[in-house]
């Protein structure tokens, strides 16, 4: 898959097993399949850099929230409002931060990984 060149499937017929059992359990199953996925995919740091994104955004709009409703007498707690808002844009921050160095340090596992940058189809 990651020459480019287009998925075969080769079908055929499993045997039944005629002796032992699978030692695969649903634990296993799952943990290839997380593996898999990780390591073929940058999807989960991207979305962990959207998720910030997101998370910034809203906290914004919040923090501006808040603090109205501080002003105007809404919230009567001393320092509630301040906690909040830094605990918002930190929060944001560390999110996005998190997936900037996780896409950095993607991108440096890809090259360190030596897959040719060509392959030989035929030679002449």
């Amino acid at each position: 898959m990651w020459l480019k060149y287009d998925f075969v499937s080769i079908p055929y017929t499993r045997r039944k097993r005629s002796i032992g059992k699978s030692r695969w359990t649903l634990k296993k199953k799952i943990k290839l399949f997380v593996d898999s996925f990780v390591s073929f995919s940058y999807a989960p740091l991207r979305l962990i850099t959207i998720s910030g994104l997101l998370l910034g955004l809203i906290s914004f709009i919040y923090a501006i929230y808040v603090v109205f409703a501080r002003l105007s007498g809404v919230i009567d707690v001393q320092g509630w409002t301040t906690m909040m808002v830094v605990f918002l844009v930190i929060s944001s921050f560390q999110m996005i931060s998190i997936g900037i160095i996780g896409e950095y340090l993607w991108r440096s596992l890809e090259s360190s990984r030596k897959r040719a940058p060509y392959v030989i189809d035929q030679v002449i």
